[in-house]
């Protein structure tokens, strides 16, 4: 990498998108990146430490900062490898107590203006139990860069202190070459390749319309917690076999049956998933550490959908058309595409799904956050769960294979979701995904979110939206009821009427009434109020059970 005599370089184009939720929204955490471990047998915590001045020593993006210069956001790149590494005394500290500094440590703020962009926190209770945590932000890292990072620890950490700065081969380009690499490419014949493919998605940008436990709020709170699931070696075979019988990727499957799990949900027949690539389209930028990630739009059509076999299909068309053209990037395709903005919404997708290969990376079960231990160049590390705090969408999954199994984490908005509606999106994939492997001629009408406990865990999240009454006790016997819809005479009922009909449907369903009607076509102008009787019957039928 060539430096400038001032150390300034241009932003890529998702750093200038958190440069702008950093002024926006100071004090905003979702975009903290961390690794939190234990780290066992006996550490050598000068040697770390020199690993990790090495590491920032190594890769520019770990030594910037944003500036403002004429009026644009630039990235500045400070010449000398200072490390914001700090040793607590925790020898009298309850792992609870340490859990919960290391928590908070991991929420603080960046600010990326002044802030070192990597933060190391080591307590430590006696030399064979110690407590570390890896903060950085996005704009400094993505998914990635930080299990190269973790990978050359690893490989720094092995060898003796004067074969440090010989053991690992240069590094001819970092995250600044990229970001002059793409603001080239979008102005080429190649960027306007990328950018007449993604036209092709056209402005029906619809929002995400699942059920909520508490209503909306016109602002993103990005407040949030998870919840993670491991799926058995034998649900994990049956996947990679579908996967190979039907030409797709494992990352494929998992995708298509979340978009299924979404149709049901949402009752839509159009959903947008947001997909993170790693956008190292170049060789040269393989081993670059750096935000190069770039968010993908993947679109699942159900209006006419068959078998789950043949949506998967369609999934697999559309990621791979994805990959090719990953290099657009997400905020300028937004920029050009002018969506509709939303209070509270994020632009085109409100939620991400992510499949990470673990080929080659030994220390993806650190993720795992069940006390799996991973040995890093004889550093030995045994996974942390701190409390998670916050949430980039109202729904993100990432989700990957290690060891014969299948672990998805899900990231979810609390001011949305309450822990109990969210156990039973969690129990409704996998029986989606139970469905495809057993059968996947299976028609994608057909495919159950969940079995009887997760429904009623479902309905009585759903039950507890405020200003939403509470069920009435289904009668056993006598008067029955019926929920009756009416056209009005004007073409202006917008379009939250089918979420009014789906939730109308959802309501009787669960408190017994018997029956649901909604006016013909007949009795308005064509295509009014609603569609024709049998393409309403065919929507409340997939959102109801009795």
């Amino acid at each position: 990498m060539s430096m400038n005599s001032s150390n300034i370089y241009p932003l890529t184009y998702g750093q200038r998108a958190l440069w702008l939720v950093h002024k926006l929204l100071p004090g905003n955490t979702a975009y903290n990146f961390m690794v939190a471990a234990k780290l066992l047998g006996g550490t050598d915590i000068q040697k770390l430490q020199s690993c990790f001045r090495g590491l920032v020593a190594r890769h520019a993006s770990l030594r910037s900062n944003f500036t403002v210069v004429n009026g644009q956001p630039v990235q500045k790149i400070h010449p000398e490898p200072l490390l914001d590494f700090e040793q607590k005394d925790a020898h009298g500290l309850t792992q609870e107590q340490i859990m919960k500094q290391l928590s908070d440590e991991a929420d603080r703020p960046f600010n990326l203006e002044h802030d070192r962009l990597l933060r190391i926190r080591l307590w430590v209770r006696s030399p064979e139990e110690i407590f570390l945590l890896m903060a950085l932000h996005h704009s400094a890292i993505d998914f990635t860069s930080l299990l190269i990072l973790l990978t050359e620890l690893g490989q720094l950490y092995a060898v003796p202190a004067e074969q440090m700065e010989t053991c690992l081969p240069p590094v001819p380009f970092q995250s600044t070459d990229y970001a002059q690499w793409e603001s080239d490419m979008v102005i080429s014949p190649e960027g306007e390749a990328h950018w007449q493919h993604w036209q092709k998605l056209g402005h029906d940008f619809p929002l995400l319309e699942v059920p909520t436990d508490k209503p909306r709020t016109p602002r993103i709170s990005f407040r949030g917690a998870a919840q993670v699931m491991n799926l058995e070696p034998a649900l994990t075979t049956k996947l990679k076999q579908l996967a190979a019988a039907s030409n797709s990727t494992l990352y494929e499957v998992m995708l298509a049956a979340y978009q299924v799990l979404l149709h049901h949900w949402s009752g839509q027949k159009r959903v947008l998933v947001g997909a993170p690539f790693s956008c190292r389209v170049k060789p040269e930028f393989a081993q670059v550490i750096g935000f190069l990630a770039n968010s993908v739009v993947l679109p699942a059509d159900f209006s006419g959908a068959g078998t789950f076999s043949e949506f998967l299909s369609q999934a697999r068309r559309t990621v791979r058309d994805g990959e090719a053209h990953q290099a657009f990037p997400f905020s300028l395709l937004v920029e050009r595409l002018h969506p509709p903005r939303i209070p509270g919404r994020s632009p085109i997708f409100q939620t991400l799904f992510g499949f990470y290969d673990a080929e080659g990376y030994p220390m993806l079960p650190l993720f795992f956050g069940d006390g799996s231990k991973v040995n890093l160049g004889g550093l030995q590390l045994q996974s942390l769960v701190p409390e998670q705090r916050a949430a980039m969408f109202d729904l993100s999954v990432s989700s990957w294979e290690s060891g014969g199994s299948i672990t998805a984490h899900f990231q979810y908005n609390t001011d949305l979701f309450e822990a109990k509606t969210m156990s039973w999106v969690l129990a409704s994939y996998k029986r989606v995904l139970e469905q495809a492997v057993a059968d996947p001629s299976v028609r994608v009408a057909h495919i159950q979110l969940a079995s009887k406990n997760s429904q009623a865990i479902a309905a009585d999240s759903r039950s507890a939206t405020p200003g939403r009454p509470k069920l009435p006790a289904r009668p056993e016997q006598g008067m029955a009821f019926s929920l009756f819809y009416f056209a009005s005479a004007g073409n202006n009922a917008g379009g939250g009427k089918y979420r009014l009909l789906l939730e109308g449907a959802r309501f009787a369903d669960e408190a017994g009434f018997s029956a649901v009607w909604t006016p013909e076509r007949h009795f308005h102008q064509f295509g009014g109020l609603y569609p024709n009787p049998s393409v309403t019957g065919a929507a409340v039928a997939a959102v109801t059970k009795n």
